[in-house]
Formats: C-alpha cells, sequence, structure tokens
C-alpha cells in the first residue's frame, strides 16, 4: 500500500497504468521497484508529499481525503476494527470526496443511485431522465457518509442499506 500511495503522488506516468492498460507495464516496473525499497525510507519519502510543483499537491484535498480514509479502513477492518463516528470536519471532508466521485464511479449503473449519507444532502449519480416514470428504477444507498465512501470503492466491509435494483448498479474506476 505505501509503494501504491508513492507512485500515485510521485509518478504521474506510472500512475496512469492505474487508469489506462497503455501504462500499466510502467506501473507494475514502478511498484517492483518501489517494492524493493526499504520500508520505512519509503514511508519517510511519501509523508514529504509530492513537491512543490507537482498538481498532486493542489489536489491534496480534493483527492486525498477518500484514497487516505478508503486505504486506511482496509488497514483497520482487515484487522477487525469497526466502523467508527468522525469529527464535523472530517465527515464534511468525506462528504465533499463522495459528491466529487460517487457520480464518476456510478455512471455506468442503468438505473439512477441515490446516496442518502446520514446527516447530509443525498447524493445524485446517473441521474437520467425518464426516471418518474419508471419510478422503482432507482436504487438507495443508506449510511454513514464514511461507510457509504467505501461502499462506492467497493469495499465489501462497507456497512450500507442498498435499497432497489442493486443489480443494476455499476461501479468503475475513475
Amino acid at each position: 500500500m505505501a509503494a501504491h500511495l508513492y507512485i500515485r503522488e510521485h509518478e504521474p506516468l506510472a500512475t496512469a497504468g492505474m487508469f489506462f492498460s497503455r501504462f500499466s507495464e510502467r506501473l507494475e516496473e514502478t511498484t517492483e521497484r518501489y517494492l524493493a525499497q526499504d520500508y520505512e525510507q519509503l514511508l519517510q519519502s511519501w509523508e514529504q508529499g509530492p513537491g512543490l510543483v507537482n498538481p498532486v499537491r493542489w489536489l491534496d484535498p480534493l483527492i486525498n481525503a477518500a484514497e487516505h480514509f478508503v486505504h486506511h479502513e482496509d488497514v483497520r477492518r482487515a484487522q477487525g476494527e469497526p466502523a467508527r463516528e468522525f469529527s464535523p470536519g472530517d465527515a464534511q471532508a468525506l462528504y465533499r470526496s463522495l459528491k466529487m466521485l460517487a457520480p464518476r464511479i456510478l455512471g455506468a449503473s442503468e438505473v439512477p443511485v441515490v446516496l442518502e449519507p446520514q446527516g447530509f444532502d443525498r447524493v445524485i449519480a446517473n441521474d437520467r431522465r425518464g426516471v418518474s416514470e419508471r419510478g422503482n428504477q432507482v436504487a438507495h444507498v443508506r449510511g454513514s457518509v464514511g461507510e457509504i465512501l467505501l461502499w462506492v470503492f467497493d469495499r465489501d466491509v462497507a456497512q450500507v442499506e442498498v435499497h432497489g435494483p442493486s443489480d443494476a448498479i455499476r461501479k468503475s474506476s475513475i
């Protein structure tokens, strides 16, 4: 995971391999190179963040809230840790990420997907015309903002309620 996070912030061409098959070989080679490094040294390098001219530095508040949350929960949940509550500020950051990412990730769904995070406005993904004619063809996902974000990122541990045609929901990488 440390290699993944480092590459994402420091190796743009390798990062492209996460989304485009044309760059997948470069991603594999770069990943192997960082996996061979000393773990503590890699963590220290990652903690310093991207360089001053790296665009990731400016996008950090938008992309890293979700990325770091999801991977942190991957580790926590693998250790049997339960879902947790967040401060209002942290929950708001997760909600901003959910609003930005969910429509993109759920865009290929066959039905509109209405996300209903507790304490926040709904987020509607894949809203198409004709919904009122087929009102039962809408999927609803309910839960805390963090749990819905985990669900959007296809984590099985997410504690959400899904109502409606869940088999018509399609999740893709960004």
